[in-house]
């Protein structure tokens, strides 16, 4: 297992990488190739991450950096200049099974910190573009993941008492569902509803949250969206704990 100081460090080169004296291509291939031995040897030893959660948010914040998007409208302020996200991406095979790591880390997780890397993970994975391109490399894994993903983060979301705080990992929700929703319009519903139904939460209340999915364009900011789906988060845990009971 590599030590967590270890894995945090690496995860601050990609920021810190600045060209010359190599060009971005270059040093993205470099720190590509240490992160993606880093992520092996992790996965290597996958009962072991999954029962240290400093060890397991400090692993899915390295991935989340890794494939870090430019803000929207903006480009070039990725990490290696926006090289490494690509560099990343089209190592499917290996992004799959790190994507196939959450739904397990994600389950019960008591870890504030785990449960953030985990979601901004999966939001920066997905991007923020309005529409996931048909070839882009990682749309096969995640559209194939997509009810597994779906089921593992409506469970959170009705389970994780610190979900229901206004901070960093009710945000990463909110934003992975946001993207979600913009990168994949026509097979998020379904996802969406079957892992409704998995939470053990009225359809009414189920339905609350897609419709309050459906309507984010109908905010004028983004903050008053996330204090709505604050209040239905709690809404949601309130009824599984009744369920559950």
């Amino acid at each position: 297992e590599i030590p967590v100081l270890d894995l945090n460090a690496l995860g601050a080169v990609p920021n810190g990488v600045r060209s010359p004296p190599m060009n971005a291509g270059q040093s993205a291939d470099i720190v590509a190739g240490a992160i993606s031995s880093a992520v092996e040897a992790e996965l290597s030893q996958q009962a072991e991450l999954l029962e240290s959660p400093s060890t397991l948010a400090a692993f899915f914040q390295l991935l989340s950096d890794a494939v870090r998007p430019s803000p929207l409208g903006t480009a070039g302020a990725g990490p290696c200049a926006d090289q490494l996200r690509p560099k990343m991406l089209e190592r499917c095979a290996l992004m799959g099974r790190c994507l196939a790591l959450v739904p397990l880390g994600l389950q019960d997780c008591t870890s504030e910190s785990a449960t953030a890397s985990m979601l901004r993970f999966m939001g920066n994975l997905v991007g923020n573009e309005e529409k996931l391109p048909k070839n882009a490399p990682h749309r096969a894994f995640v559209v194939a993941m997509l009810p597994e993903l779906c089921a593992s983060l409506c469970h959170a979301l009705a389970t994780l008492q610190h979900l229901t705080a206004l901070d960093e990992g009710l945000v990463a929700a909110a934003e992975l569902l946001l993207r979600l929703a913009s990168a994949l319009p026509e097979e998020l519903p379904a996802a969406l509803s079957a892992g409704i139904g998995q939470s053990h939460v009225s359809a009414w209340s189920g339905g609350q949250l897609q419709r309050h999915i459906g309507n984010r364009a109908s905010y004028p900011k983004q903050t008053d969206w996330l204090e709505e789906f604050q209040q239905i988060v709690c809404e949601l845990q309130r009824e599984h704990r009744k369920v559950s009971h």
